[in-house]
């Protein structure tokens, strides 16, 4: 994960959906200093929690908001033809 590439993804984000930071803070019951911090790179690795929160609000996917992909949202999973082997 690039702390600063997913710190420009929150902030876009936020913006593209005309939050403040402070705005941002309240929605996850987190400090202004916390997305701060998150927006400009500075927190190494965030809280899953944190991560799948902002994901599910922007409606994106964590691949995206962590920078493994540039899809927003992942592609719908295939089918699969197969019957589900039980393990064990």
């Amino acid at each position: 994960m690039q702390p600063l590439l997913l710190g420009q993804r929150i902030r876009e984000l936020r913006e593209r959906h005309g939050m403040s930071q402070a705005a941002l803070a309240r929605t996850l019951g987190a400090s202004i200093n916390a997305i701060n911090m998150l927006e400009v790179g500075s927190t190494r690795a965030p809280h899953i929690d944190r991560l799948i929160a902002l994901a599910d609000l922007f409606h994106v996917s964590l691949d995206y908001l962590v920078g493994r992909t540039d899809e927003l949202v992942p592609a719908k999973k295939q089918q699969r033809s197969r019957k589900a082997v039980p393990v064990g």
